[in-house]
C-alpha cells in the first residue's frame, strides 16, 4: 500500500514536467524565430536608413532573376 502512494505524485510530477519541457521547445522554436525574422527587418532598416540599399538588385534577388553566391566569404 506504500507504494502506491509514494510512486503517485512522482509519476504526476513527471507527466507535469514532460509538459512542460514540450511547451517549452515550441516557445524557444518561436522565440527563435522572432529574433531572425527581427533581425533581418533590422538590416534593411538599417541599410536604407543609411543609404546603402540597392533597391534595385534588392529587386532582381528577391524576384529570383539574379542568383546569390552564398558560400562567397
Amino acid at each position: 500500500m506504500t507504494t502506491i502512494t509514494t510512486t503517485a505524485p512522482v509519476a504526476r510530477n513527471a507527466v507535469g514536467l514532460v509538459l512542460v519541457l514540450s511547451v517549452d521547445w515550441f516557445i524557444g522554436m518561436a522565440r527563435a524565430l522572432g529574433n531572425l525574422i527581427g533581425n533581418c527587418v533590422a538590416t534593411v532598416v538599417v541599410a536604407a536608413w543609411e543609404g546603402d540599399l540597392d533597391r534595385t538588385r534588392a529587386q532582381h534577388i528577391l524576384n529570383g532573376e539574379e542568383l546569390v553566391d552564398v558560400t562567397a566569404g
